[in-house]
């Protein structure tokens, strides 16, 4: 790929204008109430495929019903602390389990009218707005972030159905939404694993739906779109396919898949589609994911982690029927959703009505067919045929005196594998090409250098510049740890990153 500036500006133009029409859009309508996971015409459409005892809507719902205790002991705290792999953790695994039954409850009053359950739902709702204060410690923002789309997914069905929710209590849960939600996830946390900002986008979006905030709604669509670092849905899913986690575990994976996926279900339950951005990006994730999963082994730059590989969790079933409908063929999607079916909640909160259907697609550029192993990039395959003149730099050697040398002759500089350790920054020349040897040849910045930048214009004009075949090592360390989340602690984060040139 040669990487001209008239090229890169033809991107961002091209982009600017894409969300610019979808901001206008969502703009210019109303939220739909209820709107956040479904709307009333889904909800009614899960109604109806329930008492007409068509399957496996029937029995997913006589499961969900055995597994909702209405005698529960709702068990709110003032404060929430959760650590690192869940240790302390004091009142996260009540406040995951109360939001969980709340909305269990809602769905259950709405589909049997019996009151009980909406009183359950309000019961626990107003436990927890009345006495949460605030979260702490490393995983406040992953807990909130877990648990805050959920509980307005309850509210919004008690709102706006006659569930007997008094005004002073719903101002109680906004209050809580806005006091101690909204304060601790506004500035997202993109530095993190890419699950933590998937999950504070989707509860930031069900905010916004409950509470009629429209700014709110186009900032969080804003982030699932630009977010930095491993942030946006760009940065968490690759255009092969694999996740910025997929090195990690395959729980933390799905985990990531599904928030970011659960957030694109929200935006089109309020007419906005996210699915088919990046050439179906979410489907690529999934095809890629849910292949490993099932015993395949997808072409990956980086060594997909056998974690919790043989764990499927709940996360396939929307995104399986979301793609169908609209024509998108996800065939390893749809094994994984098969295979957990038995044991999904997600088949009714998955149910769309043709109307919203029918409405969101307005919007959708889909398209049928795509490539999800595609191998591009540093290890990509190519032939290439090196000029006679070309500068070979091997690992110890100065990567900059031999840019000097080609920028004034128009020469290859070849970096040999290994590892090429940068002192300070490259200043890249105009009219050079810079190729590695594939993706085990790394420029690396020295972090004992203090230097943020690893390579930079030499000139204001740079232009006809390649580089390709090799890989920019982002992180401060060249050892990728089992979890790269591990690095990070309460009050600090590093971002674990490679860039790989492709052909």
């Amino acid at each position: 790929m040669t990487l001209k500036p008239v090229v890169v500006i033809a991107r961002i133009i091209f982009l600017t204008i894409t969300t610019t029409g979808f901001f206008n859009f969502v703009q210019s309508q109303s939220f739909l109430h209820p709107g956040i996971n479904q709307n009333s015409n889904d909800l009614q459409r899960m109604k109806n495929l329930i008492l007409t005892g068509t399957q496996p809507y029937k029995d997913a719902f006589e499961r969900l019903k055995k597994e909702t205790d209405n005698a529960f002991v709702t068990t709110p705290h003032t404060r929430v602390l959760r650590g690192p792999y869940g240790k302390p953790n004091i009142g996260g695994e009540d406040l995951r389990i109360g939001s969980n039954m709340a909305y269990d409850n809602a769905l259950l009053w709405y589909v049997t009218g019996e009151k009980k359950y909406a009183d359950k739902s309000i019961e626990i709702i107003n436990a927890w707005s009345t006495v949460l204060w605030d979260f702490d410690f490393n995983d406040a923002k992953l807990i909130a972030a877990l648990t805050g789309s959920v509980w307005c997914n309850a509210a919004e069905i008690l709102n706006n159905t006659p569930s007997g929710w008094k005004i002073a209590d719903k101002a109680s849960f906004r209050k809580m939404l806005m006091t101690v939600y909204y304060p601790l996830l506004r500035f997202y946390f993109p530095t993190a694993n890419g699950n933590w900002n998937g999950g504070i986008i989707q509860t930031i979006l069900a905010i916004s739906i409950f509470m009629d905030d429209r700014n709110l709604f186009n900032n969080a669509m804003d982030n699932f779109l630009h977010a930095t670092a491993n942030g946006s849905v760009f940065k968490y899913i690759y255009p092969n396919g694999q996740c910025q986690e997929s090195p990690r575990d395959q729980g933390h994976v799905q985990m990531g898949l599904g928030l970011f996926a659960g957030a694109a279900q929200i935006a089109f339950t309020q007419g906005v589609d996210l699915f088919t951005l990046g050439q179906n990006r979410i489907a690529k994730g999934y095809e890629f994911t849910a292949s490993y999963m099932l015993g395949q082994e997808p072409h990956c730059y980086c060594v997909v982690s056998p974690s919790k590989r043989e764990s499927l969790r709940d996360d396939y079933e929307y995104v399986y029927r979301h793609y169908t409908s609209i024509g998108v063929y996800v065939p390893w999607t749809q094994k994984a959703a098969d295979s957990i079916r038995p044991q999904s909640r997600a088949v009714l909160t998955s149910v769309r009505a043709k109307e919203t259907l029918a409405k969101s697609l307005q919007q959708a550029n889909t398209k049928k067919q795509f490539g999800i192993n595609a191998i591009c990039g540093a290890d990509a395959s190519t032939s290439v045929t090196m000029p006679a003149n070309a500068i070979i730099v091997k690992p110890g050697e100065s990567v900059q005196d031999a840019l000097n040398v080609a920028g004034a002759s128009t020469k290859w500089v070849v970096l040999k594998t290994g590892v090429h350790k940068l002192k300070e920054t490259l200043r890249i020349p105009s009219n050079v090409t810079i190729i590695g040897e594939g993706i085990n040849t790394k420029l690396f910045l020295d972090p004992v250098s203090g230097i943020r930048d690893a390579m930079v214009n030499g000139t204001d004009d740079m232009h006809d510049v390649t580089i390709r075949d090799l890989v920019i090592e982002v992180s401060d360390r060249l050892e990728v740890p089992s979890d790269p989340n591990s690095h990070r602690s309460r009050g600090g984060d590093t971002t674990e990153a490679v860039y790989c040139f492709m052909p």
